[in-house]
C-alpha cells in the first residue's frame, strides 16, 4: 500500500495537472502520519508549494476540528487536501458540507472507508472526493461477488501463527497479484517477508 507520502504527492500531482493555478487548503492530524502527508503534498508540489494559501493541523485529543475547516473555507481556497483519522475525517466532511465550501477535495486513504467515514458523514457529503485507495473495501457491495476478493477476504476468518491454511494462504498470495488489489494501474504483489500473522506462532 502507498505511504501517507508518497499518497500525498500524488495528490498534488493531480493537483498541479488539473488546477495549476490552485488556491490549496492544507490540513492535517499533528502526528508522525499527518506530517508525512503534509510533507509529501508540499514535495509534490515543489516550487508551487507557495499556493498552499492556509495550512493548519489539529491535535487529535481535541473534540472537534470544525473551527480549522472554517478558517480553511474562509481561506478562499480551491483545492483542499486532508489527512485525518475515521472520527476527524467524518466532522471534516460533514462541516466542509454544511459550509457550502466547494474546495476539489484530496483525502487520504485512512479517511475513505465507507462504514467509518463516509456513511457517519452523509454520502452526500462524499460527492467528488479523489482519494489514493488501493484496496477493495469490504464495505462496498459492488466487491461481493468479485471472485479475486473472497479468495482475499476467506470468508471472514483469521489466520494467525503457523496455522496451515494460513500458509496456504500466503502462499496464494504470493504467486500473484494482490486479489485485494483494486483494479488500476498500479499493481502489488505480497512479498514473504510481509506474511505478518495476527497471534504468536506456537
Amino acid at each position: 500500500m502507498l505511504n501517507y507520502f508518497d499518497e500525498a504527492r500524488l495528490s498534488a500531482a493531480d493537483i498541479l495537472n488539473t488546477m495549476p493555478a490552485a488556491k490549496i487548503g492544507l490540513l492535517y492530524a499533528n502526528d508522525d502520519a499527518g506530517r508525512d502527508f503534509a510533507a509529501g503534498l508540499k514535495a509534490g508540489l515543489g516550487d508551487k508549494a507557495t499556493q498552499i494559501v492556509n495550512e493548519l493541523k489539529y491535535e487529535t485529543t481535541a473534540p472537534t476540528v470544525d473551527s480549522q475547516v472554517a478558517t480553511l473555507a474562509a481561506s478562499g481556497a480551491d483545492a483542499f487536501a486532508f489527512y485525518a483519522t475515521p472520527k476527524f475525517a467524518a466532522q471534516i466532511l460533514r462541516k466542509k458540507h454544511v459550509l457550502g465550501w466547494k474546495a476539489k477535495t484530496y483525502i487520504a486513504m485512512s479517511a475513505s472507508s465507507i462504514a467509518a467515514v463516509l456513511m457517519p458523514a452523509g454520502l452526500e457529503t462524499a460527492q467528488g472526493l479523489i482519494s489514493g485507495v488501493c484496496m477493495k473495501d469490504a464495505d462496498d457491495p459492488k466487491w461481493t461477488s468479485d471472485p479475486g476478493f473472497s479468495v482475499f477476504c476467506l470468508d471472514g476468518q483469521t489466520f494467525s501463527g503457523r496455522d496451515p491454511v494460513r500458509q496456504s494462504v500466503c502462499q496464494r498470495l504470493h504467486q500473484r497479484s494482490n486479489p485485494g488489489q483494486a483494479p488500476g494501474k498500479m499493481r502489488q504483489r505480497s512479498q514473504p517477508q510481509q506474511h505478518h500473522g495476527t497471534g504468536t506462532p506456537s
